[in-house]
């Protein structure tokens, strides 16, 4: 399987990169919109990546880059993801991720997405593990 991963700017998005790009967020209900991710690629707080794979396969993966307060390291956390063929194409194209951290100095990649199946796919597919558990409760007002 090939697929190609590439940091494309907002403005070279397509309309099935939007289409995507909406997946993306509405999947991980992170609150954002696609102008708020586009702003955010333009400051240089987010990569928008491009794939492109074999049969067809299309999508996208936002990226950012993180400094950890205390110990300095950096982190690559993989925020967003949606597309065709991605449980297919993602592993072959992580390679292009890697790249892109390793040049910048990072030695770890994160990931934390709130779909079911994401960690157990990441886990089994991408060689991440498991470091932690998010549990949330809703209160009311007052």
């Amino acid at each position: 399987m090939t697929a190609t991963f590439k940091i494309v700017e907002p403005r070279m998005l397509d309309i099935q990169d939007l289409k995507d790009l909406q997946s993306a967020i509405d999947a991980e209900e992170v609150g954002s919109k696609i102008v708020d991710v586009c702003q955010g690629s333009v400051d240089n707080l987010y990569q928008i990546w491009r794939y492109r794979g074999d049969g067809g396969g299309h999508g996208i993966v936002v990226t950012r880059v993180e400094e950890m307060l205390v110990s300095k390291e950096k982190l690559l956390w993989i925020w967003l993801l949606a597309g065709r063929g991605m449980m297919k194409h993602f592993a072959a194209g992580l390679e292009d991720i890697e790249k892109f951290a390793g040049a910048l100095g990072i030695k770890k990649l994160k990931t934390n997405h709130t779909r079911k199946g994401m960690t157990r796919f990441a886990t089994r597919h991408l060689g991440f593990k498991p470091v932690a558990t998010i549990t949330e409760k809703e209160i009311g007002n007052g």
